[in-house]
Formats: structure tokens, C-alpha cells, sequence
């Protein structure tokens, strides 16, 4: 009679649906980055989808972003994973001592992009969902191809752009995020032709200025790289889209499984 046990799987003991706090790396500063997840029901390995969240690039956490659409992209057969990423000044994560500024937080989302893809619950594909500066930095990831697809929700795109800097709310925000940096820190500037496909979202009264988004459109347009763009009705910011459009973000989403992303050179 053999001895030999059943090899465990390794998703053994993680329940469906079952919420969970992990470290998903270690920052340059050594500040340990956390994610929470959510695994959809059934045999892993899944896609991944990363949600950022906002918060002018000083503020914000895993749990808006987690909480407004983690269950929609899980229940669509994805693995969601809500991502820390250093702050800037004033705000610090725990054991942060960097000041979060660019390029931090681009290194920290990328880090994420390569932890999730590298994880033993993911199938190789990883997609991104973010609202305000999560959607900037869903860009980011984008740009580098080093998603498969990408979703903004109200993105702040070019800092550097003359007439949304007459708002004083993102003037202030992207100054703080990246003083004499405006330009090497705007995501706009990293899209490409090879970048990943982007669904862009924004309100017509929206709080982010609506140079951004219509400044994005024409960039991606103009570079024949693939995209969709909705401009909503009404008043609005970041994942306050999320109900009116989660049904086209999955579909999104679902378009472009099976895509080969590589970072792009």
C-alpha cells in the first residue's frame, strides 16, 4: 500500500471571497506595501485586477477603491488586490521615510504590477481599475505595458498643462506630488502606441479639470493606440462612475484577456 499523500494544492485553506490583508512588497525605503484581496469562487489560478485608489497622491487607502469594486470584478471571475502606495507629504504610511513624492509612487505600482503577475494565484494576466491619482497612476502602468488593459476613472494626466493649473486643487496636488518634475511625472507622457489598451472615464462636471480628459483622448487618438473614452452626464468624480459603467469595464476588461503585456522599452 503506498504512502504517498495527495500534494497539497496551494490553494488549499484560502476561502472564495474571503478578504484578506497580505504585504505585496517591500518599498525602496524598506516600507512594507500591503494589498487586500479578494479571490472569486472556484479553481484558481485567476486574472488579476489591481484597483488604485485616489487621494491627490497625499491621501487615500485600499478601502474605497476595495469596497466600491472588488465584488463587481470578482464576481466577473477576476482576483481584485487594492494597493498601498507611498504617500506624499504630509501623509506617511507606516514605516514610510521617503517623502512619497515622484518617482516613488510609480516604482511602488510597478512593484505591485510584477508582485501580481509573479503571484501563484494569478494566471499571468493583470489588469488595473483606479479613480483620480489611482487612475493616474493606472496610466502609469498602462503606459509601461505592464498591464494587460487599464480603467481611469477621472485620471489627472498632464501636470504640467497651463489651464488646469488654474485650479488651485490640482495645481496643489500635482506641485506637491512632483515639484520641478511636472512633466517627467505625467502620465500622458509615458503613452505610446504600444501601451495598453485604456477605457477612460470622466463626468462632464467633474472635479478633475477638463483639460485632462480631453487632452487625453486626443493624445491617445492621435497615437492610433487602443482606447474607449465615456464622457458621463452630470456631476461626479473617480469611482463615483463606478456603478454607471462597471458593466463596460468588465466587458473591457474581458476584450483584451490574453494579451501579451511586457514592460515597454
Amino acid at each position: 500500500m503506498s504512502t504517498d499523500r495527495p500534494r497539497a494544492s496551494p490553494f488549499d485553506g484560502i476561502a472564495a471571497n474571503a478578504q484578506q490583508t497580505e504585504t505585496y512588497g517591500i518599498a525602496a525605503d524598506a516600507t512594507p506595501l500591503q494589498w487586500e484581496t479578494l479571490q472569486p469562487s472556484g479553481s484558481g489560478p485567476w486574472p488579476f485586477v489591481l484597483l488604485i485608489h485616489g487621494g491627490g497622491f497625499k491621501a487615500g487607502d485600499t478601502h474605497l477603491p476595495f469596497n466600491a469594486c472588488a465584488q463587481d470584478v470578482v464576481n466577473a471571475g477576476y482576483f481584485a488586490a487594492s494597493i498601498e502606495y507611498r504617500l506624499a507629504p504630509p501623509v506617511q504610511l507606516l514605516g514610510q521615510t521617503f517623502d512619497g513624492r515622484f518617482p516613488d509612487q510609480p516604482n511602488d505600482i510597478e512593484l505591485a504590477a510584477m508582485a501580481a503577475r509573479a503571484d501563484f494565484r494569478c494566471n499571468g494576466e493583470v489588469f488595473a481599475i483606479g479613480g483620480s491619482a489611482g487612475a493616474s497612476h493606472s496610466a502609469w502602468l498602462a503606459g509601461k505595458n505592464l498591464v494587460n488593459a487599464a480603467v481611469l476613472m477621472s485620471p489627472a494626466m498632464q501636470f504640467d498643462d497651463p489651464v488646469s493649473l488654474q485650479n488651485s486643487n490640482f495645481s496643489h496636488d500635482v506641485t506637491n506630488y512632483a515639484p520641478n518634475n511636472l512633466s517627467a511625472a505625467s502620465p500622458i507622457n509615458v503613452l505610446a502606441s504600444h501601451a495598453a489598451p485604456i477605457f477612460l472615464v470622466a463626468f462632464q462636471q467633474d472635479s478633475m479639470p477638463a483639460p485632462q480628459y480631453l487632452l487625453t483622448v486626443a493624445k491617445l487618438a492621435a497615437l492610433v493606440a487602443p482606447f474607449d473614452s465615456q464622457l458621463l452626464p452630470g456631476q461626479g468624480h473617480s469611482f463615483d462612475a463606478g456603478p454607471t459603467i462597471k458593466d463596460q469595464a468588465i466587458t473591457f476588461l474581458n476584450a483584451h484577456r490574453g494579451r501579451l503585456a511586457s514592460p515597454a522599452g
